[in-house]
């Protein structure tokens, strides 16, 4: 496909890969659209979820206001979606250790992570892994 237009902008989207999948329907979820609108769905449903308790001893979590609520996805080709306050600013804390888990996995192997990180319970808390 070509593209003309005087300033040129719109052929330099055809360079972008995930315009060029996009075009192409070969995203790695085809029906993007249905799972946005399910996960939506589920993000309305526990809305009202204000059980537990606010941590307090780290201070960053002791800030955030209870209310706030968000949802992000990124597929590995570059579809996105996001609802609720997702444009705030909001701290991860240990929601990241299975992401970065499963990183170290896969760039290192399973014999090397586990010569570090224990498959059972170790004993000590959370934050001390």
């Amino acid at each position: 496909a070509v593209v003309s237009t005087q300033s040129g902008h719109y052929a330099g989207l055809l360079q972008n890969p995930t315009i060029m999948r996009a075009i192409r329907g070969e995203f790695v979820i085809e029906n993007f659209h249905l799972l946005t609108e399910q996960l939506e769905q589920v993000f309305n449903k526990c809305r009202d979820e204000t059980g537990g308790e606010i941590t307090t001893y780290i201070p960053s979590l002791a800030e955030v206001d209870p209310a706030k609520w968000a949802m992000s996805i990124c597929t590995i080709d570059g579809q996105t979606f996001s609802c609720g306050d997702a444009t705030d600013m909001m701290t991860l804390q240990s929601v990241t250790k299975p992401l970065f888990y499963g990183m170290c996995l896969d760039e290192l192997g399973d014999e090397v992570v586990h010569r570090h990180v224990g498959k059972e319970p170790s004993g000590h808390g959370f934050s001390k892994i």
